[in-house]
């Protein structure tokens, strides 16, 4: 079994997009820039990333930045139509519990701050440098339009083509500069801190020049600042739901969950505590385990909650679920993790879609030739099981095999890179606590890696079992064949599996 990436603990890294409006016109992978290119943007990519990765404390922010390419002629994910307040709104059912895109959205396509870099010349003659001026303004446009509305921040990294430091050049000429690049701030309107200057020898050097550091402190504090913004718009947008939405009991849970949810990832983004995140994804989570129990106990889950099937509940819970095991891990709380993992399973395994059906009675010859509803599963009385249940349980086993494999991969990885996974000693407290903490030491999350992993195997080897008596049954069941020879043919054949699970 294969372990998880190597940032599978670590939390959510901060997108910086690079724009590509001065350099190629593909999308260029960054693996790829493996030395210092003609173009700017390439050779900046380069840069930021080996500064991402050093292991100098002094080079370090937490959490480090990840870079994007931007091609040509592209732009960011549209913006939402624009909303009334949250407060005055006519809100409506949700239709869902949480959108499958917003994950792949603010992981790997929507930036928090955006860099254009740029050829940079500032050259004595004024007319040669209103013509420079003027032609960083037309890509400080196009750089603009790729950002579609969107409220992230646009930094114009200015190269030099030097090969020296900036701190090595002379007074006069650095006066120079930066009297250039005053003047083309002003002509674009913007911050300070987004008109950036660096020169081609500060990003070939590999220990981080000073100048790299400095942009690199800029782009991070826009990039924090950016889903701190996107934070609070969801609380504001919490408020308005959990006072006057007038929504029904689940859908105010699932509007509930999703909120969270998205707060917690936002802080996770910010490099927040661990602590915080914690505290609004438990909050997800009870209230979806909430909606579990209003699902199993109710009818009217499945209609007051729009109809929203519970597979899709059971696939956010499991992916806050892993979020909560993963921090948990990596704080030093494996036991917690353990008895996270336990109580997600105990709640959602047995939580069913649609009822299957109940055994079903054959009789004589009839049961070994499906007289009943049930058949292949020999001659004489007893009882059967109807395929739709089989299937049923095939899927459930399914599922909770993959979740075991899931978490024995987690403490697998955790192993692998010496990662301590619960605290040496035992913190003081009243008699309950203490008590409480002591029988989580006695759980070795380390041991039950494999623990996890026989049980992922007895999962799929039930699934495996329910497979092939649901071959056995397929073909007396709703007319699917109807003579001896047919009923042979999709007993010996795999696709039916591979259709049906």
């Amino acid at each position: 079994m294969n372990t998880l990436d190597s940032y599978a603990l670590d939390p959510p890294r901060p997108l910086v997009g690079v724009t590509l409006v001065e350099g190629p016109d593909f999308q260029w992978p960054n693996a790829a820039v493996d030395t210092i290119t003609p173009c700017p943007a390439l050779s900046f990519i380069k840069a930021i990333d080996m500064l991402s990765v050093a292991t100098n404390p002094s080079l370090q922010l937490h959490p480090p930045l990840r870079t994007i390419t931007h091609r040509k002629n592209s732009s960011l994910p549209p913006r939402k139509h624009t909303r009334d307040s949250s407060e005055t709104r006519k809100w409506r059912e949700p239709e869902g519990v949480f959108k499958a895109s917003w994950y792949r959205k603010h992981f790997t396509e929507l930036p928090s701050v955006v860099v254009c870099p740029v050829h940079f010349e500032p050259t004595s003659n004024d007319d040669e440098w209103e013509k420079h001026d003027f032609q960083i303004q037309h890509l400080y446009a196009q750089a603009k339009g790729q950002l579609n509305g969107r409220h992230c921040r646009l930094v114009m990294l200015c190269v030099c083509s030097r090969d020296y430091s900036v701190e090595q050049e002379s007074k006069e000429r650095l006066h120079l500069v930066q009297e250039r690049i005053t003047t083309l701030r002003r002509h674009l309107g913007v911050e300070k801190a987004q008109v950036q200057l660096v020169y081609t020898a500060d990003l070939a050097d590999t220990s981080g020049s000073a100048t790299l550091r400095k942009v690199y402190k800029a782009l991070h504090a826009y990039a924090l600042d950016y889903y701190k913004v996107s934070s609070k718009m969801t609380r504001d947008h919490k408020r308005g739901v959990d006072s006057r939405s007038g929504l029904s009991f689940c859908g105010q849970l699932i509007m509930s969950a999703r909120h969270n949810l998205k707060t917690a990832i936002f802080y996770e983004f910010r490099g927040a505590p661990a602590s915080k995140a914690l505290k609004h994804l438990e909050t997800a989570f009870g209230k979806l385990c909430d909606l579990a129990k209003s699902y199993a106990s109710d009818i009217i889950a499945t209609g007051k909650a729009t109809g929203i099937p519970v597979e899709e509940v059971k696939h956010v819970a499991s992916i806050i679920n892993y979020a909560l095991c993963r921090i948990r891990i990596a704080t030093s709380q494996g036991p917690e993790a353990s008895l996270q993992f336990q109580k997600f399973t105990s709640i959602y395994r047995g939580l069913r879609s649609l009822p299957p059906l109940g055994p079903v009675e054959s009789e004589g010859e009839g049961g070994r030739r499906g007289g009943g509803r049930g058949g292949g599963r020999g001659a004489g009385g007893g009882t059967q099981t109807h395929s739709f249940a089989l299937l049923y349980h095939a899927k459930q086993w399914q599922w909770l095999a993959a979740q075991h494999e899931i978490f024995s991969q987690l403490l697998s990885h955790a192993k692998m890179n010496g990662m301590v996974l619960q605290p040496q000693s035992v913190g003081r407290g009243s008699s309950g606590k203490r008590g409480s903490k002591q029988m989580l030491k006695k759980i070795d999350p380390f041991l039950l890696e494999h623990t996890h992993v026989g049980n992922a195997a007895l999962a799929h080897r039930r699934k495996y079992e329910c497979c092939l008596l649901l071959k056995r049954t397929i073909a007396y069941e709703g007319g699917v064949a109807v003579s001896i020879d047919d009923q042979k043919r999709m007993e010996d054949s795999e696709c039916v599996l591979y259709f049906l699970i």
